[in-house]
């Protein structure tokens, strides 16, 4: 039933994940950015690559973290930690303007959190060596 697995250490679980994904993206972003300035110019297929590379490493972030936190149910800890954090992004992506929400959007989702199960799945069967 309860598994000892109290309600506040399954929330903690999950924003301890969300944040962890948040803030790689946003370094990703940051190194990107100064890729950019320092290049001077980029290609506009160029920049949706490293926008997908950083938001799929901040979901897959987010899984492991969660995963690594909860110590088990790495796929459910994964998939619930990348979906706030592509909820997010899809609100975000709402409050940008209404053509930034199209048919991609649910592919996109999907990205996020395939990559969010995998690192929740990987966060849980990883094994430390000292």
């Amino acid at each position: 039933m309860n598994n000892g697995t109290s309600l506040w250490r399954k929330i903690s679980i999950l924003l301890w994940g969300t944040a962890a994904g948040t803030a790689v993206g946003a370094g990703m972003m940051a190194v990107f950015a100064v890729a950019m300035w320092l290049s001077g110019h980029i290609p506009e297929q160029m920049l949706t690559i490293m926008v997908w590379i950083a938001v799929l490493g901040a979901a897959f972030t987010a899984g492991l973290i969660s995963g690594i936190r909860s110590g088990h149910h790495g796929l459910w800890y994964g998939l619930c930690s990348s979906a706030v954090l592509g909820g997010i992004l899809a609100v975000c992506s709402a409050a940008y303007g209404p053509a930034a929400v199209s048919a991609g959007t649910a592919v996109r989702l999907g990205g996020i959190l395939l990559c969010g199960i995998a690192g929740g799945v990987l966060g849980v069967n990883r094994r430390l060596r000292y």
